[in-house]
This record gives structure tokens, sequence and C-alpha cells, in this order.
């Protein structure tokens, strides 16, 4: 029988790897968008202007020409900047800009709502990372163009989720048990395993603590799915 437990306490060990692999290829909880990136056409590379630094002026997309013509990012060291050219002044304009890094990988999300505007925009921060961006418009003057940037997490994927850390914790613990009592109470571990009542007690304390952990993880993922979908970002709100 002690074997059995052996074979058992390594099995398990194994499959707590390969869980982790699992989530760790799979990423079941990252945050997919609607938008992705898309390179706008640069229009002009400026070396010499009233704004320190490199300054660099991008054609505005086809989905945003009613609303936006073009916009410049400015980068001087790690300060960089967005100002945008609307086509006209509007009472209020919301929109969302997606910042990516060098390689393209979107490394934050910005929402900006700014009221009664000219035609230039307010200078907007950008983080120390940015390289370009994309902006996607929410909303102009009351009317919704994109009221939704982030795809809701399907609900499978965080029963899936919770359930496989959930079970990596259960396992985890069984086999840290294990190797106590093989590595510090060999002699007493087969009459531990077999006939002792601590044995159903411990494992039954496990089993609730990873079960309390699997409610914990699917209510905490669905506050963020609910979070995120109703604009749980970063906002900017300019007057």
């Amino acid at each position: 029988m002690t074997i059995f437990y052996y074979i058992l306490t390594i099995s398990a060990l194994l499959l707590v790897i390969a869980i982790i692999i699992i989530l760790k290829v799979a990423k079941f909880n990252k945050i997919e968008y609607y938008h992705a990136y898309v390179a706008d056409e640069c229009l002009e590379n400026v070396t010499n202007s009233s704004l320190p630094g490199e300054v660099k002026i991008y054609a505005s997309s086809k989905l945003n020409a009613t609303y936006l013509k073009k916009y410049i990012v400015n980068k001087d060291g790690s300060d960089k900047i967005l100002i945008c050219n609307y086509t006209k002044p509007f009472r209020v304009i919301e929109y969302f800009v997606f910042v990516y890094n060098k390689n393209h990988k979107l490394k934050d999300v910005l929402q900006v709502k700014e009221r009664e505007t000219t035609t230039t925009s307010r200078v907007i921060g950008l983080p120390a990372n940015a390289y370009d961006v994309n902006i996607v418009i929410k909303q102009v003057d009351g009317i919704a163009l994109n009221s939704e940037i982030i795809k809701p997490m399907q609900n499978k994927k965080i029963v899936l989720n919770a359930f496989l850390i959930s079970l990596a914790i259960f396992l985890s613990f069984f086999v840290l048990r294990q190797a106590i009592l093989y590595i510090g109470f060999l002699a007493y571990s087969t009459y531990f395993l077999l006939e002792s009542p601590l044995n159903i007690m411990t494992m039954v304390v496990v089993l609730f603590l990873s079960l309390l952990n699997f409610v914990l993880i699917y209510v905490s993922l669905r506050r963020r799915n609910k979070k995120m979908r109703q604009g749980g970002i970063l906002e900017n709100e300019y007057f």
C-alpha cells in the first residue's frame, strides 16, 4: 500500500506541473479586445517644431475620419504626449487610446473625455513605454459609436480557470503532506495513511480550502469581467 501512495504522490506532482503549463499557455483569464492593432499612416516626421524631441504626424483611420483629421505623437525622452486634430469643435467627445510598445504589443488603454472642444485636443499624456497608438472613438455629442471595447470572458473559461487553479492547489497540498510524512515521519507514515483518523481530516480540510479557493476565483473573475466591460480602465477627463 505504501508503494501505491508513492506512485500517487508522484502522479499528483506531475499533474500539478501539467496544470501550471496549461494555465501558462492557454491564458484563460487574459483580457481580449475587439480592436486589433492597425498601423496608421505616418504623414510627416517633424524634427524642427515648437515641441521638443521627435514629432510624428499620423493620418486618422477611415473609421475616425468624420471626427478626427490627424493626430500627433510627441516623444521627448520618457515624456510622451498625444494631441488630436478634430474635424470640428464638439460638445463632448470620448475615445479610447490604445497604447502599444515598439513590438506593437498592447501596454495600456486610456479613456479620454473632452468637453466643449476646439479643433485641437488638450495634451494627453502617454506612458513612458508608448511607441505608437490607435484611437477608437467611443461617442461624439451623444452618438455612441463603440460602447464596448473588451470582449466578455466566456463563463466556461472562468469555470475552467478556477477549477484548474483549485485542483492544482489541492494536489499541491496533498504532495506537501505526503512529503512531510515520508521525510519527517517515515516510520509512522504507513500507520497515518492507513489507520489514523487524521488522514481523513487533513484531506477534508485541504478539499474545503480548494473548494473555497474555487469560489473566490470564480467570483473575482466574474466581477472583473463585469467591471472591464463597463469601462474599468484609466480615464482622463478634460473640461
